[in-house]
């Protein structure tokens, strides 16, 4: 429910401003910049209000949330090392492909799009589909909602406060961004109109369908 009326319209907001940015200005500077991690600090805010507020509800309710049976410093241990795991893994799959590919001839951004994307991609993709075999549907979709919004607003947030970042590949603009914003349009259908509240495996398919259509004309 969060997703239909939180999560997803803060993805599709986001997905427009830079856009906006993009366009309008042909680059994202530290001004932006913080405006990006003002509007990801105020999502993240009402997100944790709103969760407390649930919880109360439901205690309020009768309803007792179970324990875990695993402490919390075990646990904590756990989601630390499964991160860094995940993070290495994804560090050592980019440093090899990125060598393979310039051995190759093929161009930065050809590299960015397809083969960097992937692999800083990698942990949520092996985190949502852990979820998704467990029935966490839930975590699998916010996860997969919550990094695309923590990629514009924090990682371009961050990356222009240190320095401006320029669109100097005419493309970028005209074609990938374009890309992007038909996806997440795509992916509103889906919960809105289509199946509601899920994606279903056809829809899932259509979605990688999309997407190698997009590295085909990429690399084209």
């Amino acid at each position: 429910d969060q997703t239909i009326k939180i999560h997803y319209p803060v993805l599709l907001f986001s997905t427009v401003i830079f856009g906006c940015v993009l366009y309008y200005f042909n680059s994202i500077s530290q001004n932006f910049g913080i405006l990006f991690l003002l509007l990801l600090f105020f999502f993240c805010y009402f997100l944790i209000y709103n969760s407390r507020k649930y919880n109360i509800k439901e205690e309020s309710d009768g309803i007792i949330f179970q324990q875990h049976k695993d402490g919390m410093f075990k646990t904590v241990f756990f989601l630390l090392a499964g991160i860094f795991l995940l993070k290495y893994g994804a560090d050592s799959l980019v440093r090899g492909a990125v060598l393979i590919a310039e051995d190759l001839g093929v161009s930065d951004k050809v590299i960015a799009v397809t083969i960097i994307a992937i692999g800083t991609s990698i942990p949520e993709l092996a985190t949502s589909i852990v979820a998704a075999l467990k029935k966490e549907e839930n975590l699998a979709f916010g996860n997969l909602i919550g990094s695309n919004i923590f990629n514009i607003l924090a990682v371009l947030g961050v990356s222009s406060i240190v320095k401006n970042i320029l669109v100097k590949d005419v493309t970028i603009l005209n074609f990938d961004y374009m890309a992007m914003l038909i996806i997440t349009l795509v992916i509103g259908c889906f919960i809105y109109f289509f199946s509601k509240k899920v994606i279903s495996s056809i829809e899932g398919s259509v979605l990688l369908i999309i997407y190698i259509l997009y590295i085909i004309f990429t690399l084209n």
